[in-house]
């Protein structure tokens, strides 16, 4: 963390668990690196699982904007959004 210049904080939207988590992620990497804010995209996973889905947009969303992180689902196995990641995190958008 201590060298990152950048974060992709990943959680999968069909386990509400690793979604909860990403706000202890977010603290470590504050006190890490000594600052409010840092480069970040927060990254919903497996969005091609939208029945076992567990996790909503609204509360995805909230999280969000609150946080002031960019939001971005994704899908590895369809290939749904996930250079966007990694553009979005380099642009600083």
């Amino acid at each position: 963390m201590r060298c990152g210049e950048g974060f992709l904080l990943c959680f999968s939207l069909i386990d509400f668990s690793s979604f909860q988590e990403i706000s202890s992620y977010i603290e470590k990497i504050k006190k890490v690196k000594g600052v409010n804010h840092f480069p970040g995209v927060l990254v919903g996973t497996k969005c091609d699982l939208n029945d076992e889905r567990k996790v909503q947009l609204n509360d995805i969303l909230q999280f969000s904007n609150e946080s002031e992180i960019p939001y971005i689902e994704t899908s590895s196995k369809n290939g749904v959004k996930v250079d966007d990641c990694f553009l979005t995190l380099a642009n600083g958008k």
